[in-house]
């Protein structure tokens, strides 16, 4: 295998028995690289440099999950389009979605002689609008939303809606109630998809919803409920949620402790077609624990976590691969890949030895930020 470093701007590759693409983005902060998109065989992403006001010009960078080959597309805005810095973004070979900065609406482009041109804005079904739009396949896109909007807003707080780009309309669109919304104000990852499948989990409880292509509910799983799993009484928040009552940083502060008191899902993750990858946050004394579930869609079954092996290679001095099964609401998966953001942009010289590159870490960190890299691993299923 080959272990690959992208620089935005450069490019080398250095042989290894690795299985790990590491991408250096330079940046200093999480948040632009949260602007990301995957499908089968594209991871896309932009950074804080990406957006060119003065030419209106935003350039999305690409890597090709099966060759490793990295390109740049760059897209020109319309004026209707308010752009800040990083917009969240889904793109396929066929078709690209770009959000608006400021009103959150969804803009469609798609490519004509070698460039994505805008077609339209898109229009949304009354009472709905989404926070996220993920890649089905070449045609079709999910849009999502479940957040604890204020009643001034006037839409869902849970919306899944299927779109087809081809041909330019909604072809469905749900809004399942969910309890415990008020938990959307922290860091999650509640809904996900393959190409045939969208799972959605409840905020609070044990349950997951799976849902075909058409948005009709197939099936619901019930995670075990093992002694140390501790329910919110009656599913229910106990304390008051509505943005039209208490601020969202006010409720944050406040409840933010109590999280460590009761199970809740934290992330899911569709890892291929059909293996799904779920994170539940358990109760503790201090701070909360993770327990990790598989689960087979198609075959109904749970498999044992530990066959499900991402390696984590490239900044470790012994050049042997550390085997995790890690998932936060940051990591991305596709077709047997993870993708993860992670802040250690520091290389080890092999040749080294672990205390002379200890000395030189902490040498480098004194003059260097800790910057971002992203890490495109090949899952591993034992």
């Amino acid at each position: 295998m080959t272990l690959c470093f992208f620089f935005i701007t450069t490019l080398f590759c250095r042989a290894n028995e690795k299985n790990d693409t590491i991408i250096f983005t330079g940046e200093l902060s999480i948040d632009p690289l949260c602007r990301t998109s995957i499908s089968t065989n594209l991871f896309s992403f932009v950074t804080s440099r990406s957006w060119n006001l003065e030419k209106r010009q935003l350039t999305i960078h690409t890597l090709d999950l099966k060759t490793n080959k990295r390109a740049d597309i760059i897209v020109m805005a319309p004026t209707i389009m308010k752009v800040l810095q990083c917009p969240a973004i889904a793109l396929n070979d066929s078709f690209l979605l770009m959000q608006d900065d400021y009103d959150l609406k969804w803009f469609l482009f798609k490519p004509v002689q070698g460039e994505f041109k805008f077609v339209e804005e898109v229009q949304f079904p009354q009472r709905m609008m989404a926070f996220n739009a993920k890649v089905i396949n070449s045609n079709l896109f999910l849009f999502t939303d479940i957040y604890n909007h204020h009643p001034l807003d006037s839409v869902h707080n849970t919306s899944l809606a299927i779109y087809n780009a081809r041909q330019r309309k909604f072809l469905t669109v749900i809004h399942p109630e969910v309890p415990c919304i008020g938990l959307s104000h922290f860091p999650q990852n509640w809904i996900t998809n393959n190409r045939r499948r969208i799972a959605m989990a409840e905020p609070c409880g044990n349950r997951i919803h799976i849902y075909d292509l058409t948005l009709d509910l197939i099936h619901t799983i019930e995670l075990p409920q093992t002694d140390d799993w501790i329910n919110l009484p009656n599913n229910k928040i106990p304390v008051e949620t509505s943005p039209a009552i208490i601020n969202p940083k006010e409720f944050i502060a406040n409840f933010e402790p109590g999280l460590i008191t009761f199970s809740r899902i934290q992330s899911i993750h569709f890892a291929d077609d059909s293996l799904l990858l779920i994170s539940v946050s358990m109760p503790g004394s201090k701070v909360s624990s993770t327990k990790n579930f598989v689960y087979n869609v198609n075959n109904n079954i749970y498999l044992d976590p530990e066959r499900i092996l991402i390696p984590k290679s490239g900044y470790h001095l012994d050049c042997k691969d550390e085997l995790t099964f890690h998932i936060d609401p940051y990591l991305l998966f596709t077709d047997g890949y993870s993708i993860s953001l992670e802040e250690d942009n520091y290389l080890p010289d092999p040749k080294l030895t672990n205390e002379e590159n200890e000395n030189r870490k902490n040498i480098f960190y004194e003059n260097n930020d800790p910057e971002f890299i992203i890490r495109i691993s090949k899952i591993e299923i034992h």
